[in-house]
């Protein structure tokens, strides 16, 4: 029986050995390495939400040439008078035109009108690009390191199975004792396949911002996550922050754009007029009663409105609702981004003193522990249960590594983007 489950135990080393799964992203076939920038760069190139962002900003741009453009003219033509009853009364032809004169303040208000939402639209596209890097920033992280804990864990896994095939069993060897053995490469196994399926799902999230998915070729992330440790000077940088952060700068040009309306329904209470001139042609009668010659008749009239209309003035007093609601509103998210540094700032503190604790060595020290205890091991003075208690030690405080290494490059991306500025490369 002894003998059976040690067999049993070798088939399922075998198994794994030859699955499809441990070959689906470890096969240099299957995946392209792609750095952070080239990366970047093709979803900058292909993502079609990012494009369609980009028509708002052409839109908005074209909104300024249409409010350049005057009121056309229009041309009257007809018979102003049709003889119905064949008298042979005299009877109107006109040709005429009809031009609307728009104030000249109200024209240059709308263009001004035009521009501040074209300005507020690029802003807009802006801050929809910071909040697209971040995103994709994040995703190529989770990828990379999802692979460095995938591949930390095969190499566990690889291990032990190599010492496991040089273990000799004894056949005085307690049955809980195989059975232990058992159950400690089932989980080493059974991490790694979970290692295995969070990489590949990591690796399959890249795709969603590309707008594309190439089956055969799989995108995969390369490199480390050893950025240069950088000192922020709040004092210094939290002006700078207030004044060119996107959503300031969005709000700030949302105040100038509600500030360009109320003066637009100000000049709107200007009304427009009209001018017309016409050609009157006028046809021969030749009845008794008012017999007529034929001739012509020029008319020029001038139409404006009386405006009983601005005896109403709520359209005033919604413009100026706006512009104070949009001032209330930049106050606000000045005053909200001041809180949000500080919150950042010391999750990038604390994210910072927990990774420094194993980047000053406590890394290497536990690589040395499972060195001497694989010597040890090696030369018969432990057994292979204390090896694999030994490496999950190992392994646990790698992927606690990985944990404090992700928490402290997303505090620092964070940090970043709250304050205006980004310079992540990897």
């Amino acid at each position: 029986m002894k003998f059976k489950g040690f067999i049993f135990l070798q088939l399922v080393i075998v198994f794994y050995l030859n699955s499809p799964a441990q070959h689906l992203l470890s096969g240099d076939e299957f995946i392209k390495p792609t750095s952070y920038q080239a990366y970047l760069q093709l979803a900058l190139k292909n993502n079609l939400l990012l494009m369609a962002e980009k028509y708002k900003v052409e839109e908005a741009e074209a909104a300024i040439s249409l409010a350049r453009i005057f009121p056309n003219p229009e041309i009257t033509m007809g018979n102003a008078s049709g003889d119905i009853t064949r008298q042979n009364l005299l009877q109107q032809f006109y040709e005429g035109i009809t031009q609307t004169i728009v104030r000249p303040n109200k024209f240059k208000q709308g263009i001004k009108v035009a521009k501040a939402q074209y300005k507020l639209q690029q802003i807009l596209f802006e801050d929809y690009l910071r909040l697209f890097k971040l995103d994709l920033t994040k995703r190529y992280v989770n990828a990379l390191l999802a692979k460095l804990a995938y591949e930390k864990d095969k190499k566990t896994n690889e291990l032990l199975q190599g010492e496991l095939q040089k273990l000799k069993i004894d056949t005085n060897e307690s049955k809980v004792e195989l059975y232990r053995i058992k159950i400690e490469t089932a989980q080493t196994l059974a991490q790694l396949y979970q290692s295995e399926e969070i990489y590949k799902m990591a690796v399959y999230d890249l795709y969603l911002p590309l707008s594309f998915y190439h089956r055969g070729t799989v995108i995969g992330p390369y490199g480390n996550l050893h950025l240069p440790l950088r000192k922020f000077n709040l004092d210094s940088i939290v002006p700078i922050a207030l004044d060119n952060r996107t959503d300031v700068l969005i709000a700030k040009q949302q105040k100038m754009l509600t500030q360009e309306h109320l003066n637009l329904a100000k000049t709107n209470r200007r009304k427009d007029f009209e001018i017309q001139i016409g050609n009157n042609s006028y046809t021969r009668a030749t009845n008794l009663i008012a017999p007529t010659p034929p001739y012509q008749a020029i008319t020029a009239l001038f139409t404006f409105q009386l405006p009983f209309s601005n005896l109403k003035k709520q359209d005033l007093r919604i413009a100026e609702l706006d512009l104070k609601r949009a001032s209330f509103e930049l106050s606000q998210t000045q005053t909200a981004i001041q809180i949000e540094i500080a919150q950042s700032y010391d999750r990038h503190l604390t994210a910072e003193q927990q990774l420094s604790i194993y980047s000053s060595g406590l890394l290497e020290m536990t690589d040395k522990v499972f060195e001497e205890e694989l010597e040890i091991y090696k030369s018969g003075k432990s057994n292979f249960l204390d090896l694999t208690e030994s490496q999950r030690k190992r392994d646990e405080i790698y992927h606690n590594y990985l944990d404090a290494l992700r928490t402290y490059v997303f505090s620092k991306m964070e940090l970043e983007d709250d304050l205006g500025i980004w310079d992540i490369d990897f």
